[in-house]
């Protein structure tokens, strides 16, 4: 096991908004299958399945951020990494 290493500001503030933004996605995660309603192209479709499992798979990168954030404080960035796809889905659907 790796020396614990003090949390920064920043890294306690980061973890912080993380966690925080779980208290709205608890009661609206259910209402990400609404994505398939308008998905009536194949292209959409697609689209409609990353932003649902975007959405649904958010609580694991905040979880492992904050269950190794004081081996890994690096890793309070982790639930950023449901951002980069969700834009990139965002753009597909934007020139189908």
């Amino acid at each position: 096991m790796r020396p614990q290493i003090p949390l920064s500001t920043m890294t306690k503030l980061v973890l912080t908004i993380w966690v925080v933004l779980l208290i709205p996605w608890l009661p609206l995660a259910g209402f990400a299958g609404l994505a398939f309603d308008g998905a009536t192209t194949p292209g959409r479709t697609v689209v409609a399945w990353i932003f649902v499992l975007l959405i649904w798979t958010y609580p694991v990168p905040v979880w492992l951020a904050f269950a190794y954030r004081k081996e890994r404080p690096r890793l309070v960035w982790l639930p950023l990494i449901n951002i980069a796809p969700f834009v990139l889905a965002l753009l597909a659907a934007a020139f189908d």
